[in-house]
């Protein structure tokens, strides 16, 4: 397990890092949320961070310690996992954080013949405010129907036991005072500490964006509801590594590069090809376009400026990358594998050496 953590990251940064996970996780499931909008009849339009003064950005960690805020172990039976709620507050950049558990199931597969783990799957959901189940407790639901995983074996892995599952009832919720979550749910997402669940409901019900908000509690009731869905991102802790423009679980250098589009070092020198390495400041009348060998490996869930030329490079080629942007998403690395397979490089659609060399060889358009 990783030694870092965010504990002294300070919270206008800290809010900057979560954002960037998110917009990662985005684009990372795009063409997952264009099949469930296709499926589903719901809008690509909704699935976004939301910067706008006051709106409720939520962010879940599943495995990560609220307390020390570093990545742990999780399982259904503790409060290891971390809910975030990100948003601005007269422009200050706000982060609050509450203990969570992402697995909660009580259901003994030996006992009951329908019994397993139903546990939401990794990604971007969409929430509004509504209730919990009979009791009515106020609570976040799904707006429609989110996608989990029902694990019969509840070992956690792909196997006979396992499938997949569209519904509508795993709600975020309260889930006890105790040490362990209480009480019988069948994976929903549950809050430690009644109060410090008010808290959390209190937050949410501020942004009267989200549909439901015409039934707040603790916060304004507006005079006409609202008709935002709020995006709830979940995310292993190990994605919230503070490298936030390489992938997920790159917190540490990498070495296993694919070894087709890594150029070995020049005698004495520096190894190439480290994910998310930016190297040194550009020295004074160096040439516009770097030695591509000082590039860094881009791959899907990249950000920042180097995606940004990239992007701008695939173009230029004839290969749509989409807007530019930054994200290496789904359409960036379509545009890769064109390209690779075009130069006659191996299509794995990741951005090494080899294929930044290529980018930087004639720049004139596929003629059409």
């Amino acid at each position: 397990m990783s030694t870092w953590n965010l504990r002294n990251t300070d919270e206008s940064d800290l809010y900057d890092h979560l954002r960037s996970v998110i917009k990662r996780t985005l684009a990372e499931n795009q063409s997952r949320n264009e099949s469930a909008c296709t499926r589903h009849g719901w809008s690509m339009s909704d699935f976004h961070f939301d910067d706008g003064d006051g709106r409720i950005n939520l962010l879940g960690a599943r495995g990560f310690k609220r307390d020390t805020l570093q990545p742990c172990t999780s399982s259904s039976l503790a409060w290891d996992d971390t809910m975030f709620v990100i948003f601005k507050e007269n422009d200050r950049k706000r982060v609050k954080s509450y203990h969570l558990n992402t697995e909660q199931n009580s259901i003994d597969p030996n006992t009951d013949p329908q019994g397993g783990l139903s546990f939401l799957m990794e990604g971007t959901h969409r929430y509004r405010l509504g209730h919990h189940g009979s009791s009515r407790q106020r609570a976040l639901e799904p707006d429609d129907v989110v996608e989990t995983l029902w694990d019969k074996n509840q070992n956690f892995k792909d196997d006979e036991g396992t499938g997949s599952q569209w519904i509508g009832t795993i709600n975020i919720h309260y889930g006890g005072d105790g040490t362990s979550p209480e009480g019988w749910s069948a994976g929903c997402q549950t809050i430690k500490n009644q109060a410090d669940y008010d808290a959390f409901r209190e937050c949410v019900e501020t942004d009267i964006s989200i549909k439901g908000s015409i039934n707040n509690e603790f916060a304004r009731r507006p005079s006409v509801d609202g008709d935002r869905v709020v995006i709830y991102t979940l995310v292993k802790g190990e994605a919230l590594a503070p490298n936030s423009d390489q992938p997920a679980s790159d917190a540490e250098p990498i070495s296993q590069e694919p070894v087709s589009d890594i150029v070995p070092p020049p005698p004495g020198g520096k190894p190439n090809g480290r994910r998310g390495s930016r190297g040194g400041g550009k020295p004074k009348g160096a040439p516009k376009h770097r030695d591509p060998n000082t590039r860094p490996v881009l791959q899907i869930g990249s950000q920042g400026d180097d995606v940004s030329a990239l992007q701008r490079r695939l173009s230029r080629f004839g290969f749509d990358a989409g807007t530019v942007d930054g994200i290496f998403g789904s359409d960036t690395e379509r545009a890769v594998r064109g390209f690779q397979s075009a130069k006659k490089l191996p299509a794995d659609g990741i951005v090494g050496a080899k294929t930044w060399a290529a980018l930087s060889q004639g720049r004139r358009r596929r003629a059409s």
